[in-house]
């Protein structure tokens, strides 16, 4: 790990911030058209199926649980991880 011993607090902060941005930039516009192909895919069945699909509903606030557990996994850890690592590389000079 001595290539990132050599590394100073401002780079791996500016990395860090642009890693948490844009990931949760790209996750958060994948679920909006997650959210969007779904919506519209029940309504063209309920189109389909006439008046008895209109029981179908997409159960969105059971999702956030898994929700927030890929904005955890995706968005938070690695940049975490990486000033963890960091942060020992730079103690074991």
């Amino acid at each position: 790990m001595n290539w990132l011993r050599q590394w100073q607090r401002g780079p791996i902060a500016a990395l860090i911030v642009a890693w948490v941005l844009c990931s949760g930039a790209l996750l958060t516009l994948y679920f909006i058209t997650q959210v969007r192909i779904v919506e519209r895919d029940y309504r063209e069945m309920g189109f389909r199926l006439g008046a008895t699909a209109a029981d179908v509903h997409v159960n969105w606030l059971a999702m956030w649980p898994q929700l927030l557990a890929y904005y955890f996994a995706i968005v938070v850890v690695p940049p975490t991880v990486l000033w963890l690592l960091w942060r020992n590389a730079r103690s074991s000079r």
